[in-house]
């Protein structure tokens, strides 16, 4: 079969002769998956090397020459972007990347969940030192790793070959912490907690008609958001599987992306705080009104701060993470003695304990380890994955891409001119 002058060029732009791939008869997926994740490790290591220096490479990253004559052999020892210089400076990821990049034997799927610290999550473990204890007894804030204790453990990541890397530049994600994970689960037991505490009496049918109700209610937050200047699509529209019915815990389900729950926890938090002046004896709703403050604040300081925050602003940050954890847990296990399904508890509320230290400690905004960009890209181009034959996808995808590319180009010079 012949390759199109698309896939030629693609093979070009790679650089040819470089890019090899292997066929793997028998063997174990995981092992295959572990040799790619430590190929790419290498590669970076060989690209940032360079990068800090200021100056085109003189052999590839397998160690061999450019070809005689070539572009990049005429390319070497010169300074590099006009000597500018870069180094490596974290690593960001969500949480799965996050292990199967580094090899992480604790993560959210291990009894013991956290690299960065000794707490866990079977039963079987201490409570003072279960990742959901966020109480006064807890003691596995007292088991903080640093990167040489980390090692020291047996573990080990294959970018310990990036010159500058430690366990603690491998950050958390804000987003999928936050927006794609705890925010959701927030919004929706809030929500439902709202509801049964009588905040939306007023919508007809609310204890009827509950899909109903979250269809009216959906308006009524298009609307509030709007009269502050907020944008929230009127679709997708609340509804009951819409918060993952009612025989699992409350929370938005995934049709509701991260821009939704951003601006959801905003209004929910605006929301709380009513009802909770209306009903100042009502214990809940003041909880509630609490920990939404204080995650609906960490994310205005953090979205109006700089790459380094001020001292008081990081401060602020850390507390406010940490009394919105502090009263989240109040509310999971509140429910969980009334046998209810509301306000779960994730090793990502776990995770957000981190954030906070960290913010409190190095001051740099956890913004930086956003993914906004790199989910974005990845959803264009499960765009065009999706309009691919199977048998085809892995050549058409690029081919398509391109074309994409090239159109948008070509609009752009067309507008320019």
């Amino acid at each position: 079969m012949e390759r199109s002058a698309t896939v030629e060029k693609i093979i070009d732009l790679i650089g040819r002769g470089r890019c090899s791939i292997a066929t793997a008869a028998g063997v174990s997926h995981s092992l295959v998956r572990a040799a790619v994740f430590r190929r790419v490790a290498e590669v970076a290591a060989w690209s940032m090397k360079w990068a800090s220096m200021g100056r085109w490479p003189d052999a590839g990253f397998d160690g061999k020459p450019f070809a005689t004559g070539s572009a990049r052999a005429k390319m070497c020892g010169q300074p590099l972007a006009d000597g500018f210089r870069a180094c490596y400076v974290g690593f960001k990821a969500d949480l799965k990347a996050r292990h199967e990049c580094h090899g992480f034997s604790r993560w959210y799927k291990s009894s013991l969940i956290c690299e960065q610290c000794l707490a866990r999550r079977d039963i079987k473990s201490p409570d003072s030192m279960n990742y959901r204890n966020f109480t006064s007894s807890a003691a596995w804030p007292l088991t903080m790793l640093d990167h040489d204790q980390w090692m020291t453990l047996g573990e080990h990541s294959d970018w310990n070959l990036v010159e500058g890397f430690r366990l603690e530049s491998v950050g958390f994600d804000l987003m999928h912490n936050v927006f794609l994970g705890v925010g959701k689960d927030l919004v929706g037991s809030g929500l439902k907690l709202l509801i049964q505490q009588g905040a939306f009496d007023h919508v007809e049918g609310v204890h009827d008609d509950l899909d109903k109700a979250l269809g009216v209610i959906h308006q009524e937050m298009v609307q509030d958001c709007k009269n502050h200047g907020l944008f929230l699509p009127s679709k997708p529209v609340l509804s009951v599987a819409g918060l993952c019915g009612d025989d699992d815990y409350a929370m938005l389900n995934s049709r509701f992306k991260a821009c939704h729950c951003k601006v959801m926890v905003w209004w929910l938090a605006f929301k709380s705080q009513q009802a909770a002046d209306a009903n100042q004896d009502d214990r809940l709703l003041q909880v509630l009104a609490t920990c939404c403050y204080g995650m609906q604040r960490a994310i205005e300081i953090l979205d109006n701060s700089g790459l380094l925050m001020s001292e008081s602003d990081a401060n602020e940050t850390a507390e406010c993470l940490q009394l919105h954890l502090v009263t989240y847990a109040w509310l999971a296990a509140y429910y969980w003695e009334e046998g209810v399904l509301l306000f779960r508890f994730r090793p990502k509320h776990h995770y957000l304990f981190h954030q906070a230290v960290q913010i409190a400690e190095w001051r740099l905004n956890q913004s930086i380890f956003h993914t906004w960009d790199q989910e974005s890209f990845l959803g264009k181009i499960k765009q065009i994955c999706v309009k691919c034959h199977g048998a085809t996808a892995t050549v058409r995808v690029f081919e398509r891409y391109l074309l994409c590319m090239a159109m948008m180009l070509e609009q752009h010079r067309r507008v320019q001119s």
